[in-house]
């Protein structure tokens, strides 16, 4: 639930400073806590992203540098989860195959994202990672209601 409300609040903050046309700026202890508290969650339950992400949309303002630094930070959390599932035979052979049939889908995804990330403007791609936190904190907040 706090996690919920957390992502509602950063992608309300983008919301109003388009609204009010003046940038918000959280305090620097806050992004340290933010970005403690994602590695902690993302170590506990493999699900630490949504507070990162919420760190890096207030320190990361460039859309490419954003998208690049959680892109690394998404590649090498995650291989080495699977690696740990895969060393400790918790993930079966049906998992492991279906993921290999995911890979085409990711690479296809990631292309178009590339190149609509190209198009779209630095503001609007603001805009929409705080429609996306809001989203997520929505869908958060609703399944663990």
């Amino acid at each position: 639930m706090f996690l919920g409300c957390i992502l509602i609040v950063a992608g309300s903050s983008r919301l109003l400073e388009r609204i009010t046309k003046k940038d918000h700026a959280p305090p620097q202890w806050l992004m340290a806590a933010l970005l403690w508290a994602g590695g902690v969650i993302h170590g506990a339950f493999a699900s630490g992203g949504a507070t990162l992400t919420v760190y890096a949309r207030y320190t990361l303002r460039d859309k490419n540098a954003f998208r690049g630094t959680l892109s690394i930070i998404w590649v090498a959390l995650n291989s080495v989860l699977i690696g740990a599932l895969v060393a400790g035979q918790r993930i079966g052979y049906d998992a492991m195959l279906l993921s290999l049939c995911a890979v085409p889908v990711i690479l296809l995804a990631t292309v178009l994202g590339n190149r609509m990330a190209a198009r779209i403007s630095q503001q609007y791609f603001a805009d929409l990672v705080g429609l996306l936190l809001c989203a997520a904190g929505a869908i958060t907040l609703f399944r663990n209601a």
